[in-house]
């Protein structure tokens, strides 16, 4: 008789006492396996349900809206061609120059990474971001962060490249939601707005100039490790005494050498990010045959990116169309035209943009080679 290799419980009979089952460690291991499909499994279920959702709900608010997306059609027929290559230049300046802020940050780091290879860990970084719903973030910061570890960064640059490209992003947009609210004329905007800029504004500079005076980072060190703790407590990560890891993650903050005119460069190409983005809506709205609202053109797109951050669904699909519309009508714009200018610039700068980072994100994983650090070097794709 054949025995079958495939673990099973097996039974000790014990003449002294009561009979003892044994499990073996396959099927422990079995049901681990079978309980961690079952919770990816849940996941993907809880996913593909809010997806579902938000686009039932895009689905309805079209059939209430049905004239005006038949009429917005209409007008995309009779778009003008002749300036969506602008359109794209800008939305391609606004990956650029995100590319040349990381890029400026590695190398006050000493790692000197080439702009195309930059470029490629953006788009795909990107792509990560915007595609996955809820982990995208930080599925797309992990992306980052070994792909510049292994362009020779170490992890806490690479971590604080991330963490300081991340901020100063967040700066440069709420300053310009500020100088939007006071070209909206509307005098709580041009407060809130304000406001809201200096509450984000002035805790950062303040940080960085602590870092520069010892008793001041010590403080500083003491509140990030207690913060750190309570992160290790929660995540389990990352390993290592939380002061040690914050203090060497200062030394090497104070260690960039990044003087004023670095500093300014790199918050100017974040401000130009946006700025060029900002500039891709403004072009579609033209393509459609619309002026646009300028005074209430920046509050209207902060609108769109504000619904695209909370990462429901894949790049805020269904959420961002909807949300961007009707900013754009409050702010002037009539109906068919506002629906046809966010599908051309929703075109460009979350599909074409989304697809172009999935095509260079497959060939970096096909093409399995080193990258090189130089920046005269080939282009290499491999993160």
């Amino acid at each position: 008789m054949r025995r079958s290799h495939t673990a099973r419980a097996t039974t000790d009979k014990n003449p002294n006492g009561p009979t003892v089952r044994k499990t073996s460690p396959a099927r422990v291991a079995e049901g681990d396996v079978s309980l961690g499909e079952r919770a990816t499994g849940w996941r993907r279920a809880r996913t593909l349900a809010v997806v579902a959702v938000a686009l039932a709900a895009l689905v309805g608010l079209g059939w209430l809206e049905r004239r005006s997306v038949r009429h917005s059609f209409t007008v995309l027929s009779h778009a003008h061609l002749s300036l969506i290559p602008f359109a794209i230049s800008a939305e391609i300046l606004s990956m650029a120059t995100l590319a040349r802020l990381q890029r400026r940050l590695l190398r006050a780091g000493g790692v000197r990474l080439s702009m195309p290879s930059t470029v490629v860990i953006v788009y795909a970084s990107n792509a990560i971001s915007v595609s996955i719903p809820i982990a995208g973030a930080p599925m797309s910061a992990a992306f980052s962060f070994r792909s510049f570890a292994r362009r020779g960064a170490d992890r806490s640059l690479a971590g604080w490249v991330l963490t300081i490209s991340g901020v100063i992003s967040t700066i440069a947009f709420v300053l310009i939601v500020a100088v939007g609210a006071v070209l909206s004329g509307n005098a709580v905007a041009a407060v809130v707005g304000t406001l809201g800029g200096l509450v984000i504004v002035v805790p950062v500079l303040g940080c960085l100039i602590a870092l520069r005076h010892d008793r001041l980072r010590a403080r500083l060190e003491l509140v990030g490790a207690g913060g750190l703790r309570l992160v290790q407590r929660v995540m389990q990560r990352p390993q290592g005494d939380p002061r040690a890891l914050i203090e060497a993650t200062v030394v090497r903050v104070v260690g960039l050498r990044l003087k004023g005119r670095g500093w300014a460069f790199v918050f100017f190409m974040a401000t130009v990010n946006w700025v060029a983005n900002i500039a891709c809506l403004a072009l579609a709205i033209l393509a459609v045959g619309s002026p646009v609202p300028w005074s209430g053109l920046i509050l209207a797109w902060s609108v769109g990116v504000g619904a695209g951050s909370f990462g429901l669904t894949p790049g805020g699909l269904g959420v961002v169309e909807a949300a961007l519309a009707a900013a754009l009508v409050a702010v002037g714009v009539h109906a068919p035209e506002a629906v046809a200018a966010v599908l051309v610039y929703r075109l460009i700068s979350f599909w074409l943009v989304d697809a172009l980072g999935w095509m260079l994100y497959v060939t970096t994983r096909k093409r399995g080679r080193p990258a090189p650090l130089a920046s005269d070097s080939p282009v290499d794709l491999n993160p």
